[in-house]
């Protein structure tokens, strides 16, 4: 849906004359469960309010974040914005930091 999204907005960007490339990508996620083991985060995800689904979601181990995440930037994505779901706790946040991060870095 995304990408349809913005092929609708490339086409829009033509019709009006506007450099397409410039414009930020940014992509809300509204659920990062992530967890040592797959099963751990699909259970984050499940017991979480945020979780809306796999299409609005990153679910899945470091590996399968980054994954997750790769596939978003191929789009052309640059920018996210994310919410936990083991919020207010850290361990979420601080596995993302720690494994996924670097990647991007």
């Amino acid at each position: 849906m995304y990408a349809h999204k913005l092929d609708v907005l490339r086409g829009y960007c033509a019709t009006v004359g506007r450099d397409f490339d410039p414009i930020v990508k940014t992509w809300q996620c509204e659920c990062v469960a992530i967890a040592p083991t797959a099963a751990a985060a699909s259970h984050l995800a499940s017991a979480s309010p945020f979780y809306a689904g796999a299409a609005a979601s990153l679910v899945g181990t470091p590996a399968q974040v980054s994954a997750q995440i790769e596939g978003w930037a191929a789009l052309g994505v640059s920018h996210m914005q994310i919410r936990f779901a083991d919020f207010p706790r850290i361990g979420g946040i601080q596995l993302f930091m720690d494994e996924v991060m670097p990647h991007f870095a």
